[in-house]
């Protein structure tokens, strides 16, 4: 009996977060309409081979594991 008390009361603490809807949600903080271009920077990767921004142009980089998507411009 407790054990679905305490079910029961944590399905509606993770469900009522759900079900309602506020569209006039507020950003507090900045917010880059057109953001600066990064510097050129060149560091040495786990091999000692320098690697430089600048080489990522206009490529896509992948993680396999942590599955994001990461394109520099």
């Amino acid at each position: 009996m407790k054990k679905m008390f305490s079910l029961i009361v944590v399905s509606c603490m993770l469900l009522s977060g759900c079900l309602q809807s506020n569209n006039d949600l507020e950003l507090y903080g900045t917010e880059y309409k057109n953001p600066p271009d990064a510097p050129d920077f060149t560091l040495l990767n786990q091999h000692g081979e320098s690697v430089t921004l600048s080489d990522y142009s206009d490529k896509v980089a992948k993680r396999k594991k942590a599955k994001c998507i990461l394109k520099v411009q």
